[in-house]
This record gives C-alpha cells, structure tokens and sequence, in this order.
C-alpha cells in the first residue's frame, strides 16, 4: 500500500514471520501458549496504529484492519482479562493516533466513536 509506512511495514512482515512459524512449527500452537500467541498478534495490531506508526490519510484504514484483526485473535484466546486489556490497549492507542493526528477532523473522530462502540460490543 502505497500509504503505509515503514514502521507499518515492518510490523506486517514481523506478523507475516510469526504466522510462518506457526505453520512450520504446529507444535507450538497449544492451549499453553495461545494466550502468548494472542498477546504478540494484538502487540502487532497496537503498533500497526499507534501514532508514530500511521498517517493521518492511512488512519481511519489502519484502525479498521487493526479492529477487525483484534477481533477475529480474541476468538483464540482463553482469557477474558487478557482480552479486555488488549483491547484497552488497542483502544488507547486509536484514542492516541486519532488525537495527535487527526483531532481536527470531524468524520475521523465520528469514526474513532464508531470504532470504540464496535470494541466494546
């Protein structure tokens, strides 16, 4: 994508080289280590959005992919404390990306709004 970053990019490949060893190496993949596996994904996803990371143009995309992805990794994870602090976390940084970078425009914060309300459903 031509609005990504290179921050952003090298998130994706860091996501890209733990889903490879994920396929290479099922053995990991267990009920032991899924929380940590969660964790790692939704450290992905924070950092794909954070506000040294995005664009003001690539924002609002790059909140719908991390809010989609953050939320088809919690249907793995077996903790619900985990989850709601990822989520948290995932939701401060949004809050933090949307402030620094596009505070001043209107439909950007309708859609932070929208983006919190589909989080905590």
């Amino acid at each position: 994508d031509p609005l990504h970053t290179v921050t952003q990019d090298a998130v994706i490949l860091l996501l890209y080289l733990q889903l490879m060893v994920a396929d290479l190496y099922p053995q990991l993949l267990n009920v032991k280590t899924m929380n940590l596996w969660y964790s790692v994904i939704m450290l992905f996803s924070c950092l794909y959005h954070a506000p040294f990371a995005t664009t003001r143009e690539y924002l609002p995309l790059a909140s719908t992919y991390t809010l989609v992805m953050g939320g088809i990794a919690s249907l793995g994870c077996l903790r619900l404390s985990l989850v709601i602090f990822w989520k948290a976390a995932s939701m401060g940084f949004a809050w933090t990306s949307m402030r620094h970078l596009a505070a001043d425009d209107v439909l950007q914060v309708r859609l932070f709004n929208v983006r919190m309300l589909m989080a905590i459903l």
